[in-house]
C-alpha cells in the first residue's frame, strides 16, 4: 500500500513536470519511474528504521 502511494505521488509530481514541458506523456513516465525509484530505495530504509 505505502508503494501504491508513493507511485502515485511521483506520478502527480512527474505530471506536473511534464505539463510545464508541454510533454504529458514525458512526464507521466517519469513520475512513474521517479515514484518507482523513491518506493524502491527510501522505503525499505524507512521501514527497517521505525
Amino acid at each position: 500500500m505505502p508503494m501504491m502511494i508513493v507511485t502515485m505521488l511521483g506520478t502527480g509530481i512527474g505530471g506536473g513536470i511534464g505539463v510545464a514541458m508541454g510533454n504529458t506523456l514525458v512526464g507521466i513516465f517519469l513520475g512513474a519511474f521517479f515514484g518507482a525509484l523513491v518506493g524502491g530505495l527510501l522505503l525499505p530504509r524507512l521501514w527497517r528504521k521505525s
